[in-house]
């Protein structure tokens, strides 16, 4: 009957035993799954965002070649085009002058019609004078 407890109480011995060791290895595999879990997440958020780093280089690149392929193609138009602007302005400031110079002579030659009736009034002024 002693060997019969004994070896019962040994059973439950190992039996405790071994539940503790299945839990045991439970608590490890979960500890696992969760370190892969946060692993794997990991790894999917750092591929998410070379894939984003490299959508928005792959657009800058795009966007650097249009740029160039429009500058290539109306690069010489828009050279043409500042050219004609510089020489519109050119001729635009000699018209300037011009006007300028224009009002300048028509001014004077006013002042000297103006003078001029001046000295014919006066003059006109002393004949009538000398004529009393």
């Amino acid at each position: 009957m002693k060997e019969q407890e004994e070896a019962k109480r040994q059973r439950e011995h190992d039996e405790k035993i071994a539940e503790q060791q299945r839990a045991l290895e439970a608590s490890r595999l979960a500890n696992a799954r969760r370190l892969l879990d946060e692993k794997s997440q990991e790894d999917y958020f750092q591929l998410k965002k070379q894939w984003h780093e490299t959508q928005a280089t792959n657009a800058l690149t795009a966007l650097d070649e249009l740029e160039q392929s429009y500058l290539m193609r109306h690069g010489e138009e828009m050279e043409n085009l500042m050219l004609k602007e510089t020489e519109l302005e050119d001729k635009l400031h000699a018209i300037g002058l011009e006007f300028k110079t224009h009002v300048e002579r028509v001014e004077a030659r006013r002042m000297r019609i103006k003078e001029s009736e001046q000295e014919l009034a006066e003059t006109t002024n002393l004949l009538v004078q000398t004529r009393k």
